[in-house]
């Protein structure tokens, strides 16, 4: 007989268990027998099953239904109330609404310390362990009413009121009970079930929330940013004025031409950049510091061409050599002269020569016009050199892939004219920046100024140098009648640094001092270099030199390197790069000295900066955090489409089974149980056969639905 047949329930009663069978009341009490495998009956005591299920009054619900429950199928007057949905699923709704807050506190701190200093908590805790902590109790407070509603859910999933399939394989109730477990089980239903009902969405959620942990740490980023600190000190220091007898500026030229040299790293293509020169001029105790824009005394240079001014003669009679002749004599070659209209000449018979002196007096062959430079200046150099004339470039581009011999160079010059250059270095106010990241200075040339005080349109430093490197000598007359005299130049503007100790404003250099640094300078920079080759049944060469390294590197690097003298434009680079380095060098020298070894200039003053650390800062980004949010709205919206399942229809009489195993193993029909294998046995087993079951929720069982069709006919 049908289920119903067997009792009737009152339309405003409903009973969440009825008995599947009835009996009489009187009826003798019954054996439960449990099936295993083989169909074995395994004996119990006799138990008598009682006559009415007690009444369970509603809380102060007068709408909630009651039904009569009795073993007998025969109504009764105790009544069964069902508990309202808000009271069945208020811990779950408790778990959303936890869920919800402990979200809002993680957007609270996360909000506070967003671009802000990253906070030091005790105990070592951590802005991330915070997060990781607080999302995994908003994750597991809004899992818990996902994983009972996805158990809640199968109720409604093998009932009749489902209108997506007459039956369900056994097997379902399994992937069910392992979804509201744990992510695999989730994703197992999600591929089994394919979104046919609401309860892959709750396995959605399980599902994606494995990642939820991992993911939320991405909302924090860590950034350095520098926060100025207090008791530390950013200290520079600037000249503003240079003297004889109390500097040592004479020296600290001398080591201005080996560092415009030694410190190259570019064959003289690239100048120095002042960083590099200015090595330990910076004191800032925390490695990072900034100072606004400063100004300096500096030395400057300026390079004009003044080839067209080169007379040029050829001779073959050694006895018209009024000089020396650079290389020595050798016979059946040509002698050649060339000289410019300061005095300055050059004999010799190599194709690979040069020669550089200083100018004396009022003298100068490129800056007549330049009143300004010529009242500022402290020396001009004038170079007089060959340059190669090259009409077959084959050869010589293919130096870089193959190895050369100075022979071989030179018997690929066709032919050479003579050029020459002035170069004058003169006093100049330079503005800097400076700043210093991790420990590393980095200090630029903002602008350069030289405007004298007062114009007088001469030159303030008269030298008066002997005749030029005639005997090897390099003296000058000194005039100690004039070191006192003072060359005051303006400052360019307001300066940003600290005001000096003296109260002085402008800058300044006397006479003695800038005829010290002119003197030094021709010592270390003037002199000539040539290069011969003898006859080819000799094989041999003559190399000449007179002057130090600046002056050979002026000669093999900058005039006759292999990649300058097919390039006369790379040889212009290259010439005006070694004298800029050697003034950048000079100035450095000047400010900084040679740290821990020798200072210089010993009236320098301190610039004060401003000295910072790198704090670790924090930015959100939040859209990582959104997706925490959205777990906790879609888990909302989840129970309570749950909720809503089970206020009407047949799913509304099992409302608070829930997760409850109890319910599970009442609900299967002893037809089930058999089917089903009666008993425990292998896992895989077990699983075979529940994937061929096919099963319904009839009435309160779960039963095979060939036999509900068969009851249904009847």
């Amino acid at each position: 007989m049908v289920l119903k047949d067997q009792f009737q329930v009152a339309r405003h009663e409903r009973t969440p268990f009825p008995p599947r069978s009835g009996g009489d009341v009187g009826a003798e009490p019954q054996e439960h027998e449990g099936l295993l495998a083989g169909n074995t009956k395994i004996q119990r005591k006799p138990v008598a099953t009682r006559k009415s299920v007690p009444n369970i009054q509603q809380d102060q619900d007068d709408t909630t239904s009651s039904l009569t429950g009795s073993t007998t199928g025969v109504p009764s007057e105790n009544a069964v109330a069902l508990k309202p949905l808000w009271r069945v699923w208020m811990p779950e709704i408790a778990c959303i609404l936890l869920s919800a807050v402990l979200f809002i506190v993680i957007v609270i701190v996360l909000n506070r310390f967003d671009e802000q200093a990253l906070p030091n908590w005790p105990l070592g805790i951590t802005l991330n362990s915070f997060l990781a902590l607080f999302t995994t109790m908003a994750k597991a407070a809004f899992l818990i009413p996902v994983c009972v509603a996805i158990s809640q859910t199968q109720w409604s999933w093998f009932s009749q009121e489902n209108k997506t399939s007459h039956s369900r394989p056994l097997y379902d109730l399994d992937i069910i009970d392992q979804a509201s477990r744990g992510a695999w089980g989730a994703f197992v239903l999600l591929w089994r079930f394919r979104f046919q009902h609401i309860i892959v969405l709750g396995a959605l959620l399980v599902t994606i929330s494995a990642l939820t942990s991992p993911i939320t740490q991405l909302a924090v980023n860590l950034y350095m940013q520098d926060v100025v600190v207090g008791g530390e000190h950013a200290d520079t220091q600037v000249v503003r004025d240079l003297r004889l007898t109390r500097d040592r500026v004479g020296r600290a030229a001398r080591q201005a031409s080996f560092q415009a040299t030694f410190l190259d790293y570019t064959s003289f293509r690239e100048t120095l950049p002042y960083t590099t020169v200015s090595t330990g001029g910076i004191s800032c105790s925390t490695g990072n510091c900034t100072f606004n824009q400063y100004r300096s005394l500096a030395v400057c240079m300026k390079l004009a061409n003044i080839s067209s001014q080169v007379s040029r003669k050829s001779f073959e009679d050694p006895e018209m050599v009024n000089g020396t002749l650079l290389g020595g004599y050798e016979p059946n070659r040509t002698i050649w002269r060339a000289s410019i209209p300061s005095g300055h000449e050059m004999y010799h018979q190599s194709k690979l020569a040069m020669f550089t002196d200083i100018l004396n007096g009022n003298v100068t062959l490129g800056f007549q016009n330049d009143t300004i430079l010529q009242q500022a200046r402290i020396a001009s150099f004038i170079s007089i050199y060959t340059t190669p004339i090259i009409h077959n470039l084959t050869w010589w581009n293919s130096l870089s892939k193959t190895e050369f011999s100075v022979q071989e160079a030179v018997n690929h010059i066709d032919d050479f004219r003579h050029d020459a250059t002035e170069v004058l270095f003169h006093l100049c106010v330079n503005t800097y920046e400076t700043e210093v990241r991790k420990g590393v200075e980095t200090t630029r040339v903002v602008s350069s100024s030289t405007v004298p005080l007062e114009e007088t349109g001469r030159p303030f430093v008269d030298l008066d140098c002997e005749a030029p490197l005639l005997g090897g000598s390099y003296s000058c007359l000194r005039r100690e009648d004039r070191w006192n005299e003072t060359l005051d130049l303006k400052s360019p503007g307001d300066s940003s640094s600290d005001p000096p100790a003296s109260g002085e404003e402008g800058f300044s250099a006397d006479y003695g001092a800038m005829e010290e640094m002119a003197q030094w300078m021709r010592s270390y920079m003037a002199g000539y270099v040539s290069f011969t080759m003898l006859p080819d049944s000799r094989k041999n060469f003559i190399f000449e030199q007179y002057g130090g390294e600046f002056v050979l590197n002026l000669h093999q690097g900058v005039f006759f390197g292999p990649h300058t003298m097919p390039n006369p434009d790379l040889r212009q680079i290259c010439l005006r790069n070694i004298y800029q380095n050697f003034a950048t060098s000079l100035t450095a020298l000047l400010r900084a000295g040679r740290p821990g070894m020798q200072q210089f200039v010993h009236g320098v003053f301190n610039v004060t900066g401003t000295a910072s650390r790198d704090i670790p800062h924090v930015r959100i980004k939040w859209p990582w955090v959104s997706l925490l949010a959205v777990e906790i709205a879609v888990a909302a919206l989840f129970l309570a489409l749950t909720i809503a399942e089970q206020a009407g229809g047949q799913g509304s009489r099992f409302r608070d089974v829930k997760s409850s195993s109890l319910a599970t193993l009442v609900a299967l029909s002893e037809d089930c149980r058999a089917a089903a294998g009666g008993g425990l046995g292998p896992v895989g087993e077990l699983e075979r056969i529940a994937k061929t079951l096919d099963v319904r929720l009839e009435g309160a069982h779960i039963v095979l639905a060939e036999k509900a069709a068969d009851e249904k006919s009847l």
